[in-house]
């Protein structure tokens, strides 16, 4: 944890170091989300959907055609959870929800002045806390998962020379998972497991005003669909009994609303 906390604000010195201009963007908005996990049979096994809100920080600056961009984002909120206990009896509780992504992006514009094309990276942290019920446990869960994501956008100004319109597209590819998960209740201790491999698909569409020379407003709506496999199972022992923990195939598909106020310097 200890890199993650250094290393947004390196790159922030180093990319201010040799930046001809700055631009400095501060953004809030509300993230429905949505994730439901299914068996190897295809059965779901639960689903959790509700609203999160986030706060979010990004810095990029240009150099000739290339851009480079480095954020944060924080979402939180408290989210329904459906499905069901070990024994099948139905389960309705809710979850604490926990999201942080710090990415880095670097793109470049194309002979077609509309039309750029990036690159991504980001690492995702997820605290996932279940709340405990009459026929349930607590249940304290932490993922952490890289992301590779290649993708382009286009850029339309409107006529008043003031507005702008853009759209992206890029392809999710999700690796080197992690789940570590508090099993104290059932004599397991604090356990890690690997996360299946993910793939899936991130579109955005943005409006862009202008309010002077330096500052500018943008309002993004997002859509990610993210599929992931079953990890690997892992076989755990409390000295009497013999446990399988797997973490299940999944399928996400958040939906984000941003507004962002941007400055230059």
């Amino acid at each position: 944890m200890s890199l993650t906390k250094h290393a947004f604000p390196i790159l922030l010195i180093t990319l201010c170091s040799t930046a001809e201009a700055t631009d400095f963007r501060f953004s809030t908005g509300l993230r429905h989300f949505d994730r439901t996990e299914y068996s190897i049979s295809g059965a779901a096994l639960n689903r959790e959907h509700g609203v999160l809100a986030g706060i979010g920080l990004a810095m990029q600056h240009t150099i000739s055609r290339i851009t480079h961009t480095a954020s944060i984002d924080l979402w939180h909120g408290t989210v329904e959870y459906t499905g069901g206990t070990q024994g099948g009896a139905p389960l309705l509780t809710e979850t604490d929800q926990l999201i942080s992504s710090i990415s880095y992006r670097i793109s470049t514009t194309t002979e077609v002045d509309q039309l750029s094309l990036f690159l991504a990276g980001s690492w995702h942290s997820w605290h996932r806390d279940i709340s405990p019920t009459s026929s349930s446990l607590r249940l304290d869960e932490r993922y952490r998962w890289l992301t590779l994501e290649p993708g382009l956008r286009i850029t339309h100004h409107l006529d008043d020379d003031l507005s702008s319109l853009v759209f992206g597209a890029g392809i999710l590819i999700s690796r080197n998972g992690r789940l570590k998960v508090n099993l104290a209740s059932l004599n397991l201790g604090e356990q890690v497991v690997d996360l299946g491999d993910g793939e899936g698909l991130h579109l955005t569409g943005s409006y862009i005003r202008k309010l002077s020379a330096e500052e500018r407003l943008i309002l993004t709506l997002e859509y990610e669909q993210l599929e992931r496999d079953q990890g690997k199972p892992k076989l755990l022992s409390n000295g009497t009994t013999l446990t399988t923990l797997t973490e299940p195939e999944s399928r996400s598909t958040p939906v984000t609303l941003n507004i962002a106020y941007s400055i230059s310097y």
